[in-house]
């Protein structure tokens, strides 16, 4: 299943990202994130595309990062897109609204059902 909630009720979408060759990653579903795509560190070498920008993000205890920030392709089951990117030094991906825009996104934790279309 691409789409799921972990045994803690985390939602998680699994996406192609064509870095120097396509990548599955499993991402959390993150709704207060408003890039795209962050990854963690150890996918940076892969990266084909040069840095477009830098941005700053501000995390939940209030700290400003600025990153640099990348465009990249991506593939969730028939759909393509193209959005930011982000490297981070932390071990999860992420998926945040960006990537989420254009889709219908469904949470259900009374039914604990997920949905993307």
């Amino acid at each position: 299943m691409n789409i799921y909630l972990d045994s803690k009720n985390h939602p998680h979408i699994k996406i192609v990202v064509l870095l120097s060759s396509p990548k599955q990653v499993d991402c959390f579903i993150d709704t207060g994130y408003t890039g795209g795509l962050s990854l963690p560190d150890k996918y940076r070498s892969l990266i084909t595309s040069g840095r477009l920008s830098f941005q700053d993000f501000e995390i939940g205890d209030g700290t400003i990062l600025t990153e640099e920030m990348f465009r990249v392709k991506i593939r969730y089951e028939k759909a393509e897109k193209h959005i930011s990117l982000m490297f981070t030094k932390g071990d999860d991906a992420l998926v945040g609204i960006e990537f989420l825009t254009g889709f219908k996104f469904t949470l259900d934790l009374k039914k604990l059902q997920i949905g993307l279309e």
